[in-house]
């Protein structure tokens, strides 16, 4: 992970600048900041931005796009931005029809969105925000405000995008992403801590044979730490795990997203599809969507 870290102190300033290189002809970066939009934002639509620390790309710049994002603010490597530098981007995007602000359950996360959230209301904007928390390795309802937002925030970006792109009122975004969220549900699994380019204390630790189920995206520990097996015996407990959150009712056409987390291979990915395939279709259960890919990293 280090082959391309020439000076620490620079890395957030070449991260973004190389995004606003590549993505020139359709994002338009705000220089010594990390708020990307639309080269061409809509004024005819409610906006949505989300954002976070850098380190999970493409999360969130690489989600700007038709029926999906116009927005992303980004901050250092597991850092959320700044409060002051998320007002500054609803500023920056706003054109009358309202923002709405999505947020992965993290405190430093939360606490500076919603606080850009209450000067833009000062300010007379429009603005509502919907908080992720779709990880169900925390288990039980008592923590629930501690479950945190991962790789399901995406399937929000989707659907609220596509649903913006129909003119839908703040209103009414709001109250179908309040309908959403609840239905999403995350859990990973790690064969390494991150790496040590995240610049965090590792919360776990593990020998080069074991795995931990339960993971967070910034290196917070799981549920249980084992020896490392088979594709299918960890299919077998993501599945059963998951399939434990949903009615039978509810299970009886999903959508399927399989992240990577930056360190899977698609070839490694194509088999574990093929087992929880199998499993899917032990239970009867169908997927009309399904995905994989690097769709959201931890280093």
């Amino acid at each position: 992970m280090n082959r391309f870290i020439r000076s620490k102190p620079q890395i957030q300033k070449q991260i973004f600048a190389g995004f606003a290189y590549t993505y020139h002809d359709r994002l338009r970066w705000i220089p010594r900041t990390g708020i990307f939009l639309k080269r061409e934002l809509p004024t005819n639509k409610v906006i949505l931005l989300s954002g976070g620390g850098s380190g999970h790309e493409p999360s969130h710049i690489g989600y700007i796009g038709k029926n999906m994002l116009d927005g992303a603010i980004m901050g250092s490597i597991f850092e959320p931005p700044s409060a002051e530098e998320i007002f500054r981007g609803i500023k920056a995007s706003y054109n009358g029809h309202g923002t709405i602000l999505i947020i992965k359950n993290f405190a430093k996360d939360a606490q500076n969105f919603l606080q850009a959230q209450t000067w833009a209301a000062e300010a007379g904007m429009k603005v509502d925000h919907l908080l992720v928390s779709d990880d169900c390795s925390i288990e039980s309802d008592t923590f629930i405000k501690r479950r945190r937002g991962v790789t399901g925030t995406i399937f929000v970006h989707k659907l609220l995008g596509a649903a913006s792109e129909e003119l839908l009122s703040l209103k009414q975004l709001k109250e179908l992403g309040e309908q959403i969220v609840p239905r999403i549900k995350t859990l990973g699994v790690a064969f390494a801590p991150p790496s040590p380019i995240a610049h965090i204390r590792q919360q776990y630790h593990l020998a080069s044979d074991e795995l931990a189920f339960g993971i967070g995206i910034h290196g917070e520990s799981g549920y249980r730490t084992e020896k490392i097996h088979s594709s299918e015996r960890i299919a077998i407990e993501l599945v059963n795990k998951l399939r434990k959150q949903f009615s039978k009712a509810e299970l009886k056409d999903i959508a399927l997203l399989v992240n990577g987390l930056g360190a899977i291979p698609l070839l490694e990915l194509a088999i574990f599809m093929n087992d929880v395939q199998q499993l899917l279709e032990i239970e009867e259960i169908r997927a009309s969507f399904k995905k994989n890919g690097q769709l959201l990293d931890r280093l």
